[in-house]
């Protein structure tokens, strides 16, 4: 009898301490809200940086495309230069609007997992993180393979 109820406490603090973990349905859907709105904020982010980046480099390009006028063969090598720089800012933004869209649904998906408690609740954080880690994969392949060309584009 003795040794049973250091087992019952025991068992009963495991189970006090697992109901703590859960939130409630209201204060998950605050949390999910929450990430949501910090998401997009975060995309409309890059998106904006993304544009002045790739504006500044089509400025770039339209003035280098002024200056062929005056010498034909060395402009020619400056506009591909120009545009392959181009290339490669849009690759670059795409990536970096990529990764903050990917992010973000991960922080969704982190808070809906916070309404669940033990094993069920790790195995949905560890496909949220899964799923950002592929996504992140995925960008980084897109980019490289847009750098590529870029760097084809400028030879």
């Amino acid at each position: 009898m003795k040794t049973l109820r250091p087992l019952i406490a025991a068992m009963a603090l495991a189970l006090a301490l697992g109901a703590c973990n859960k939130e409630t349905p209201s204060e998950t859907q605050a949390d999910v809200a929450e990430a949501q709105a910090k998401a997009q904020e975060e995309v409309a982010q890059e998106q904006a940086e993304a544009a002045r980046q790739i504006g500044a480099a089509e400025d770039d390009l339209a003035q280098e495309q002024e200056q062929a006028g005056t010498t034909m063969a060395g402009a020619t090598e400056d506009i591909r230069d120009a545009e392959a720089e181009t290339m490669q800012e849009n690759a670059e933004a795409d990536f970096e609007i990529a990764v903050a869209a990917a992010d973000g649904r991960k922080k969704i998906e982190l808070e809906r997992c916070d309404a669940l408690s033990g094993g069920p609740k790790q195995s949905c954080q560890d496909a949220a993180k899964a799923s950002y880690d592929a996504e992140v994969a995925s960008a980084d392949a897109t980019r490289q393979a847009a750098l590529a060309e870029a760097e084809r584009h400028d030879d």
